[in-house]
């Protein structure tokens, strides 16, 4: 990724949180953006633009690039342009690198890789803008690179990987996962008979929302570890085998993996060592959706 910078943005987001990313075409080289960018007549830019394996940056993501056409839009969205129009077909290679960009921007910020999330220029405003750009191809590539592995190496129930500072097998990872997910529906079960009970105390008996129920409180606090090792634990194995939707998914993505056991000891040796380097300082964020009720029934209590 090349840095090229434009003058045409906007400091920051106004509070808005980035949940689009709106496609476009050049209707040139990459070359003519760097100079439409650098204008100011025009005061028009986007966040990125791509010409075969090059990528260039114009505006930093936190900030507002002026590319949509609707004010609305540019503070909520990522502006990426591709080389291309009219008389210059999209490359292969210009796809490719959209599809890598447009997953790594998708897994950062949280986006859904769909079409209602990845839009084009002219599902904006009135204009020709992206042409012949196959969005659905870079969407689809996306997600096929979201579901690869991040490396294909033998991994055996012995495999260790090192979380939280503690170094465990896979074998005892997986069977420590499944049996949380076991668990899960009767703690869930436990819990909506405590917010029945919640609700009872506070509607149907006409208790303040601040009445005394810190036997409740604590009784909910028991499954907050549960679910908070839960997500450990994908997220060591998501760092092997790449995302998926769904404990199955992954622990599938697991087991599908280990029979590719014919790399050698010292290639295994050396990725694990380095996806233990790249967790070691990673922080595990888990919203457990119990605290969020507690929050809504004690008003003011934080």
């Amino acid at each position: 990724m090349k840095w090229i910078g434009s003058p045409n943005f906007t400091k920051g987001r106004e509070g808005k949180s980035i949940d689009r990313v709106v496609l476009h075409w050049i209707v040139g080289k990459l070359e003519s953006a760097d100079v439409t960018f650098q204008n100011t007549t025009r005061n028009t830019s986007a966040h990125y633009g791509i010409g075969d394996d090059e990528v260039h940056q114009y505006v930093k993501e936190e900030n507002t690039a002026h590319h949509a056409g609707v004010w609305a839009m540019n503070l909520r969205s990522i502006g990426i342009e591709h080389e291309g129009g009219p008389d210059l077909p999209i490359s292969d290679l210009t796809y490719a690198t959209s599809s890598q960009l447009l997953a790594d921007i998708c897994t950062r910020h949280q986006i859904p890789l769909d079409r209602e999330h990845i839009i084009k220029h002219n599902e904006v405003r009135a204009t020709q803008c992206p042409g012949t750009l196959d969005i659905d191809r870079i969407i689809r590539d996306a997600k096929k690179l979201l579901e690869a592995p991040v490396f294909t190496v033998g991994v055996t129930d012995q495999t260790k990987l090192e979380i939280d500072g503690k170094t465990e097998e896979w074998q005892a990872i997986r069977s420590e996962l499944l049996d949380k997910r076991r668990a899960l529906p009767e703690l869930q079960s436990r819990a909506d008979q405590l917010l029945g009970f919640i609700s009872k105390w506070v509607e149907e008996l006409k208790l303040p929302a601040g009445s005394n129920l810190v036997e409740i409180e604590a009784d909910l606090a028991q499954y907050l570890p549960t679910v908070d090792t839960m997500q450990k634990y994908r997220d060591a194995i998501e760092g092997v085998v790449g995302p998926r939707n769904g404990d199955n998914a992954l622990l599938q993505a697991l087991s599908d993996l280990k029979g590719d056991s014919d790399k050698s000891i010292k290639d295994l040796t050396d990725k694990i060592t380095e996806l233990e380097n790249k967790l070691t300082n990673r922080k595990v964020l888990f919203a457990l959706p119990l605290w969020k009720w507690l929050i809504k029934i004690y008003p003011g209590e934080g």
